[in-house]
């Protein structure tokens, strides 16, 4: 089940949420932005910090594929955690599907 879509931001207003999705497939594991830029781990808690200093109501939604390792899932939280985002979900879908 998916959560519900974040509220439209303001304009001018940054986004309200963040998604990074983790496949098993992909190089490191990581994507992040709508561009689906490859991220290691630590590249992905100084653009989460980088975000947060933007937009201190920041969310985080993290979107894993089935075959995704559920340790790296929490690792991701744990980042989160670390640069003090306060909203975090995660959500899974089956390989292959949109």
């Amino acid at each position: 089940m998916n959560p519900l879509p974040p509220r439209p931001s303001a304009p001018g207003e940054p986004p309200r949420r963040r998604r990074i999705a983790s496949k098993r497939h992909a190089k490191g594991g990581l994507r992040v932005g709508p561009n689906n830029d490859a991220v290691t781990l630590e590249q992905l808690e100084s653009r989460m910090r980088d975000e947060l200093a933007k937009n201190p109501k920041l969310a985080l939604a993290v979107n894993a594929d089935k075959n995704a390792p559920w340790g790296q899932i929490v690792k991701v939280m744990d980042a989160a955690k670390a640069v003090n985002i306060k909203t975090v979900s995660a959500f899974t879908k089956e390989t292959g599907k949109s």
